[in-house]
């Protein structure tokens, strides 16, 4: 992991990133920060670019869960609304990062930003900005310190339904 996040770095310092805003969680934190080390870009951390919150099913083994919800459980943990044991919905999810998202958009419209955070709420941005429908989101495998680059672009995009294109 830090080996990736010290090679993304380098790899970033060609793109002149203005601010990086990463989740507060422990490993996304320290993969801004070895990111930061190599573009010496100013760092904040947002909360609501956490992960999707598993409730009661945090640091349980796929058998666990299948024992105590049943053995569909993985197929309805990627059901939009479902919930279970306090856990976040997709839907609760895709409202938090989409408002963080937004508000850092608007926030810092002038600045070229580097987001780090999790699959989830990759999977949320991406699959927004390319108008993915909901059950075809997971087809798409994201990799640790994988790069996408959006622009956003000043008129919306007919295709993509916003004014983020990849």
């Amino acid at each position: 992991g830090r080996n990736q996040a010290k090679k993304a770095g380098q790899y970033l310092k060609t793109k002149k990133i203005d601010l990086i805003i990463s989740s507060d969680s422990p490993r996304c934190k320290q993969t801004a920060q070895i990111i930061q080390e190599e573009i010496r870009a100013e760092l904040i951390f947002d909360k609501n670019l956490r992960e999707r919150h598993g409730g009661e099913l945090e640091g349980t083994a796929p058998e666990e869960r299948s024992l105590k919800y049943g053995d569909d459980i993985r197929e309805k943990l990627r059901i939009y609304d479902f919930k279970v044991g306090g856990s976040e919905s997709w839907q609760e999810l895709e409202k938090r990062v989409l408002e963080a998202f937004n508000k850092h958009k608007s926030a810092h419209h002038s600045k070229n930003l580097l987001i780090v955070t999790h699959g989830g709420p990759m999977r949320v941005v991406f699959g927004s900005a390319k108008n993915i429908p909901f059950e075809e989101r997971f087809r798409r495998k994201f990799q640790n310190t994988e790069i996408l680059e959006f622009s956003i672009s000043k008129e919306k995009c007919e295709k993509c339904v916003g004014d983020l294109i990849e």
